[in-house]
Parts: C-alpha cells; sequence; structure tokens
C-alpha cells in the first residue's frame, strides 16, 4: 500500500514595502510579527492578522533602528512579548498586546555589533525554569539574560573562535535548572554549552560552511537532537543524548541541495522528528528523521515534500505553535505568505 506524503500548499501571500528579515507567529493567536526595515533603512516591526483568508496589516511598534531577529518570549495571562535583535546590537522586549512608545525592557550588556540571531526558552508550560534569551552578533559573541534580570547577561559564551555567531538555539530544559545553548558560526563551527555550570560540551564543524540555522528538535526536555542548516546547502543532525566516557556526540552532514544555502531549519511542534527547511533559492521542502539502531549514533533523514513557494530566497520561516501545519514565512521578493503542510498526521 503506497504511503501518501505531505504536501505543501500557500493560502494567502501579500505584497509588501519593507524588507523582512524575520516573522514569528503570536502563541494562540492567527497573528504574526515580521521585522526588518523599510527602504529608506528605518526600522520596521509590523504585526499582521489572517482574515478569510488575507493578510491583513494590524498595527506596527515604533523601532526606529533596521531589525535583524526576533523570537516570542514567555509570557503570563493574554499578553505576549517579543525580543527583537537589531543592526546596532541592541536587544529589546516589546509587548504586542499594549500599544506603547516603548520597549518594556532593554537587555543590558549588548553587543556593539548587528545581532544575527535570538532564540528563547523557559517560563512556560512545557519548557521548565526561568524565561531566558540568547543572542548570537557579527562579532561572534553570544550573550544569555534572564529576562526577569535585563540590566546585565547572566553567561556570555566563548567557541574558541571570533566568526560571526550566524545562529542559536536555546534548550536542553528537561528540569528547572538544567539548560543548554547551540551556537553556529560563519566558519562552520558549532558550539554546545551547559548553561547550569558554563563549560563547553562539545564542538563540531558543518565541512567549513557557514550556519545559518539552529534548533534543538524540542526545548523542554532533556538533550535528544539538534538539526543544522547552511551554506553550501548542508543539513545537519546532532545527537546530543548523553554519552558515555567512550562515545562522543555525532553529527551527520548531508548534501541538501547542490547550489543554494539553506537559510534554517524549523522542527514541528507536535512532531519533533519532523522539520522544514527554507532555502535561499525560494524552496520550502518537508523532511523526517529516523532513529538509528544505536542511540549513540546518527539516524537518517528522509525528504517528504519539497515545492517552490517563491521567486527569491526565503530568509525566515516559523511553524503556529498550536495549529498543525499552519506556516508564514518572508522572501527577499517582499512577498509575505501563509501556507499549510497537509498529511503530516499520517506520518
Amino acid at each position: 500500500m503506497m504511503t501518501l506524503k505531505p504536501s505543501i500548499h500557500v493560502i494567502s501571500q501579500a505584497s509588501i514595502s519593507e524588507n523582512i528579515r524575520a516573522v514569528r507567529w503570536i502563541p494562540g493567536r492567527a497573528s504574526f510579527i515580521g521585522v526588518g526595515c523599510t527602504v529608506q533603512g528605518v526600522g520596521a516591526a509590523q504585526i499582521w492578522r489572517m482574515r478569510e483568508s488575507q493578510i491583513k496589516s494590524s498595527h506596527s511598534l515604533p523601532v526606529s533602528r533596521p531589525l535583524t531577529s526576533a523570537a516570542m518570549l514567555a509570557s503570563s495571562g493574554d499578553s505576549h512579548h517579543v525580543v527583537l535583535g537589531d543592526s546596532q546590537g541592541g536587544v529589546e522586549v516589546w509587548d504586542l498586546v499594549e500599544a506603547r512608545p516603548q520597549p518594556i525592557s532593554v537587555l543590558g550588556g549588548t553587543n556593539q555589533s548587528a545581532i544575527h540571531a535570538l532564540d528563547t526558552c523557559g517560563g512556560c508550560s512545557g519548557e521548565p525554569g526561568p524565561p531566558e534569551v540568547v543572542s548570537g552578533a557579527a562579532d561572534g559573541r553570544v550573550l544569555v539574560w534572564d529576562a526577569r534580570q535585563p540590566e546585565r547577561p547572566v553567561a556570555q559564551l566563548c567557541g574558541g573562535t571570533s566568526a560571526a555567531a550566524w545562529a542559536v538555539a536555546l534548550g536542553g530544559a528537561g528540569t528547572e535548572q538544567d539548560r543548554s545553548v547551540l551556537a553556529g558560526r560563519q566558519d562552520g563551527t558549532i558550539s554546545l554549552w551547559d548553561l547550569r555550570v558554563g563549560t563547553l560540551l562539545w564542538s563540531g564543524s558543518m565541512e567549513g560552511q557557514g550556519v545559518c540555522g539552529l534548533a534543538f528538535d524540542r526545548r523542554g526536555i532533556v538533550m535528544n537532537k539538534a538539526y543544522a542548516a547552511g551554506m553550501g546547502g548542508r543539513l545537519a543532525t546532532i545527537n546530543l543524548r548523553p554519552c558515555q566516557p567512550d562515545h562522543g556526540r555525532a553529527m551527520e552532514v548531508q548534501q541538501a541541495r547542490l547550489d543554494s544555502v539553506l537559510w534554517g531549519v524549523a522542527p514541528l511542534p507536535q512532531n519533533r522528528e519532523v522539520l522544514a527547511v527554507h532555502a535561499g533559492d525560494g524552496s520550502l521542502s518537508v523532511h523526517a528523521y529516523h532513529y538509528a539502531d544505536s542511540r549513540h549514533e546518527v539516524g537518517g533523514m528522509e525528504q517528504l515534500s519539497h515545492a517552490q513557494v517563491a521567486q527569491q530566497g526565503i530568509p525566515s520561516f516559523d511553524w503556529h505553535p498550536q495549529r498543525e501545519g499552519l506556516w508564514v514565512a518572508a522572501a527577499y521578493d517582499q512577498q509575505l505568505r501563509i501556507g499549510c503542510v497537509t498529511g503530516l498526521r499520517r506520518l
């Protein structure tokens, strides 16, 4: 009997005047935020809503500096907070519900160079521990903050290289105390830290190709595995399970594309073995991970579906945290797209 594979669909798209670098769904809503800059180089942070299968502009945040990255921060009640990174090294927390003329907080001790990546973890159901933020910057610094104490970072991590930190991820939150950080750099190195004790646990390389995207398969569990995407069409899986002295952590790098950069990788919130990969050629693909027989080895990756959804590269993609298969993406053709992947529940 033939098994039907997932199918990628575009539901709606909208032309915009801004250059959007990052998009993130607002949890529990049919709304998302897109951040970047205008053609005049002014910062842009716009909230859009999905209404009757159309993308409609809602309101904007009064930012000034060009924005480069965004991550949703755990919030309580009906509030929704987003962390924004800009081209001058600033990292700020904004309220998406209440109209405020300024950010809720500014994370102190930030970089003096552009923020390339942000991630958050903790402070909500399924992610134990305090709400924390990690940033990766052009000067190579990787900083971690406790969002409740924004005055200064709680950790500054060094991977033995000053190459720009293009990608970061927070995860490994199996308990209230456990937390791990992954950082990927322009020179292709990937580093893993235990944030609780501040030690470097492991480092690897994407065969000299810059790392553009990183993600734990799930943040709120004991470390299991992570995915990495990068230059030269490289896609990697990292086995993060606790290793014995004679077994190091393993990474498997494969050539997922021959002629395009992979901008990022996004595990499906409802199934950590399924992930989306968005690429510089405007394509979107869905892959499935299959475990190896040995817990010390890396399993295999299978491409399930592939579609050309944009005319230019897709720098940002996000799965909706509650609605399985619903996604939003921003492309360099100045189009926002909302779509869905059907057939995921058969996997």
